[in-house]
């Protein structure tokens, strides 16, 4: 079994965002439910994967959450670059 180190990169949030924002029905008590954005990293001696692939900077501002770190910046900062990412498991779609 090979051993896998795990990074999550958090490159944008969202401060002003209600909980209302949040649930597909609402929530009647609209509460402040601040959401950060993250991108993970998995890397092994073999592999890269990447889970989610965030938002440009660009559309972060038109969706109102600003990107404070671009996720290819992140990952060049910890050694990863698009060339030896194996794998790119996208968990939702926009």
């Amino acid at each position: 079994m090979e051993g896998y180190e795990i990074f999550a990169i958090r490159y944008a949030s969202n401060a002003t965002r209600r909980s209302s924002q949040n649930f597909l029905r609402g929530d009647p008590h609209d509460s402040p439910m601040p959401m950060d954005f993250f991108v993970w990293a998995l890397r092994s001696n073999e592999r890269t994967i990447v889970v989610d692939t965030g938002f440009s900077e660009q559309r972060g501002r038109e969706e109102g959450f600003p990107v404070s770190r671009p996720v290819a910046l992140s990952l060049k900062q910890i050694g990863i670059e698009s060339e030896p990412v194996d794998t790119v498991v996208l968990t939702h779609m926009h």
